[in-house]
């Protein structure tokens, strides 16, 4: 018996021998789904103890200098998940696999557990800059940016909205830094090329639209009229069971009750909503200050009394929604045009008197040129773009750095 097995095994070690390496060994897959890693990195996640959740906040958005005797411990527990978050944050697709038939019970439990990592990477990114190892901060700030594109990726408003906020947060950061970090020319030429590639690409807000209106009228097609009652109830006023629920959804509508049971009036209603998708897609891609006066037209006409209620139900705040987008081209375009700045500074010893030498140096939302002004000792880059609370942005750069 073992003279037999020692023969077996000496033929199958021959046999492996002449076999080419291709016919032995199969090359692992490359990984292509960012999503992947992030649940890695979402499982290795710790969130900071209710005492350090303020000083992380206020440290994330530079409220507060980094402190590594309070906040060092707790990045050093979160290690591990970051190393994930940066395999995800290199690749180019994320599909968390959502259940777009589910309309609107679809379930996004990754975007709470994306804001915590987003904060953690910024947060990284600070203990980075405090250690003067700017390059390593610059890279974590902008890893949380393609994070943020990630979950835009799911093209449903909501996660356009955390992607824009975490985008937003990360934007800063890099302009913060700019104006901290010591001159490093090759960095900055560095920087200034990945900013290059974002600009103009970070979400997507009209994808989003036609994404979420496409899975909500497939939904509500595919239900009958006392299913659609219920459900738009719950997205309206809400109700302790089947018939309160529709007979709330009646009352705030100023409908019968039997209208909600309806196939024709759902039916109409749909038709309705379909075409407001399509017009107010349209419109979020063309330019801010463009179309920002027609979004709030339509956003106006689906409030109004005379709309089908079921459009008043699920039409978002259009003007809220384009001018969060707007917001952060302009953030995008604003820290790319700091760079440049830095960069002018670091070779020719000061800040240029203008932007004429900067030919990105416009404002995309507004479509007009950047305001610069000159303080004394620094400069400070403002938008043309205003929200319809009349806020604009502006970040601020030093004369001179070390």
């Amino acid at each position: 018996m073992k003279t037999r097995l020692g023969s077996l095994a000496t033929l199958a070690l021959t046999l492996s021998l002449a076999l080419p390496v291709s016919a032995q060994e199969t090359p692992f897959p490359e990984p292509d789904n960012a999503a992947l890693d992030y649940w890695r990195a979402f499982s290795q996640m710790s969130e900071p103890a209710d005492d350090l959740a303020e000083a992380v906040s206020d440290v994330v958005r530079g409220e507060a200098a980094y402190d590594d005797a309070r906040l060092g411990e707790y990045l050093a527990a979160n290690q591990a998940a970051l190393a994930e978050f940066e395999k995800g944050a290199r690749l180019d697709r994320c599909d968390f696999g959502l259940r777009y038939e589910e309309g609107p019970a679809i379930l996004l439990p990754h975007l709470a557990k994306a804001r915590s990592l987003a904060r953690l990477a910024i947060l990284d990114g600070k203990r980075a800059e405090s250690h003067g190892k700017w390059g390593q901060a610059f890279d974590r700030y902008l890893a949380t940016v393609r994070l943020a594109r990630h979950m835009d990726q799911d093209r449903i408003l909501i996660s356009t909205l955390v992607a824009i906020s975490l985008s937003g947060l990360a934007f800063d950061a890099v302009a913060g830094a700019l104006d901290r970090a010591p001159e490093d020319a090759d960095l900055l030429r560095r920087l200034g090329t990945e900013l290059a590639l974002l600009d103009g690409h970070v979400v997507n807000a009209a994808a989003a639209v036609r994404m979420e209106g496409r899975a909500f009228s497939a939904y509500f097609r595919s239900v009958p009229p006392e299913q659609i009652a219920r459900d738009a109830g719950l997205l309206g006023p809400g109700g302790t069971d089947d018939e309160e629920t529709i007979q709330k959804l009646a009352r705030d509508l100023g409908v019968d009750p039997e209208t909600l049971k309806s196939e024709k009036f759902w039916s109409e209603g749909l038709d309705d909503y379909e075409k407001w998708v399509a017009a107010v897609a349209d419109l979020l891609e063309k330019p801010w200050h463009e179309s920002r006066e027609r979004l709030q037209e339509l956003e106006d006409e689906a409030a109004a009394k005379t709309s089908h209620p079921f459009l008043k139900l699920l039409a978002p705040a259009l003007v809220k929604v384009a001018d969060r987008a707007a917001e952060i081209a302009v953030k995008v375009r604003m820290v790319r045009v700091l760079a440049a700045l830095a960069l002018a500074r670091a070779e020719g010893g000061t800040l240029p008197e203008s932007l004429d030498g900067i030919e990105f140096a416009t404002d995309p939302a507004a479509g007009k040129p950047f305001v610069w002004r000159r303080e004394e000792g620094a400069a400070v880059l403002e938008s043309v773009f205003q929200d319809g609370a009349g806020k604009g942005i502006a970040y601020r750069l030093g004369e001179k750095r070390k």
